[in-house]
């Protein structure tokens, strides 16, 4: 039986500019989890949400996703690589399997949504880099606060988690950053580094530490562009590893001052295992086993 799928994806994006054929395109959201089980068996369903138009056909957990687009998704890598080149407005093709049958549909993807915040207009633009692709900027600006403002600049972390939240802040930086957007009274400008959300350019696990910085000044260099910016109140946020370049960024141009979150003073592998010690202790591990570990 072919199921027909009208699209598997919900949200529009909700974006200041609008866009145009060469601005930099949205991703496409599948409103559903999907984890690689077991080698050959393909992407496997482990939840469709219930206000997606994935649930309203009647796709299931425990489906299995075989191809999107003619690929097989025989691997975790395989499966970032097919989603990131997905984009709303696309048409894609999947070839599924259900209690043991074969099925294949057609769906026209349709955009991550924007960030829902209280009291602030979302800006969502771009940066070309020297190396010739765009990556994302997200810029939140309160609404009701004539003139220039002052801003807040963020570098990133380590991981290839884009820096925008769209479907709720689900981790305690992802918390930090909305109430800077909504209670701090200035504008926060996030970019997305390579490879990340809707940047363009290499995959972000084979990054190197220069083209990730190059990124991150290009982005820099553009906050002299919007009006509403005052360029004489900039602060440099740090978010864990980027903590570790916040100084590399402005290149010497005017900085107010630094911030730090969650950054660094030791080796990497003290750091990493630290953060691990509290991440088991917060879970609840007895203290014998931390002892023992």
């Amino acid at each position: 039986m072919r199921l027909k799928i009208l699209a598997l994806l919900v949200y529009l994006t909700v974006s200041a500019f609008a866009q145009s054929n060469d601005e930099l395109r949205r991703q496409a959201y599948l409103g559903v989890s999907l984890r690689i089980a077991e080698p050959g068996s393909g992407a496997e369903l482990r939840k469709v949400e219930a206000s997606s138009v994935a649930d309203r056909p009647g796709l299931k957990s425990g489906d299995h996703i075989l191809e999107i687009n003619g690929t097989r998704l025989d691997s975790r890598k395989t499966l970032n690589q097919v989603l990131r080149s997905l984009h709303g407005g696309d048409h894609a093709r999947f070839k599924l399997t259900r209690a043991g049958k074969e099925a294949e549909t057609t769906a026209i993807l349709e955009a991550l949504p924007s960030e829902n915040l209280q009291g602030v207009e979302i800006i969502h633009d771009s940066v070309q880099t020297a190396g010739g692709f765009r990556l994302r900027t997200i810029i939140t600006r309160p609404l009701n606060k004539p003139g220039r403002l002052p801003v807040i600049f963020m570098v990133g972390w380590l991981s290839c988690d884009s820096s925008e939240y769209p479907l709720g802040a689900d981790d305690g930086f992802g918390q930090l950053l909305h109430d800077l957007a909504t209670r701090s009274g200035m504008v926060l400008f996030r970019t997305d580094k390579p490879g990340t959300g809707d940047s363009e350019g290499p995959p972000c696990d084979t990054l190197d530490f220069k083209t990730e910085l190059e990124g991150y000044r290009a982005s820099f260099q553009t906050l002299a562009k919007y009006d509403f910016i005052d360029a004489n109140r900039i602060f440099v946020l740090g978010m864990s590893n980027g903590g570790g370049i916040v100084p590399l960024v402005p290149q010497g141009r005017h900085v107010n001052a630094y911030i730090v979150v969650g950054g660094w003073v030791k080796t990497w592998f003290e750091h990493m295992i630290e953060l691990e010690r509290r991440r088991v202790q917060l879970a609840g591990t007895p203290q014998i086993r931390l002892l023992s570990q």
